[in-house]
């Protein structure tokens, strides 16, 4: 009977990669929306920003002329 051998930790580029990076990672504080203000509560920003507890600003930078 032999046993197979299975290492506890795989390393993978990937992992290496975002374990080095771990100390850029900042807080978000707020989110800055380039569209109109939605009229109603039913938008998914207003969730995340309960959920998360983050500040959502509306700006339209973007103004269509006919």
């Amino acid at each position: 009977m032999s046993k197979e051998v299975t290492p506890a930790v795989v390393a993978t580029p990937a992992a290496i990669q975002i374990t080095a990076q771990k100390d850029r990672i900042k807080t978000v504080k707020s989110i800055l929306i380039t569209q109109p203000k939605p009229e109603g509560d039913k938008s998914p920003y207003y969730d995340l920003a309960k959920k998360y507890d983050i500040k959502v600003d509306f700006r339209p930078f973007i103004q269509v002329e006919t």
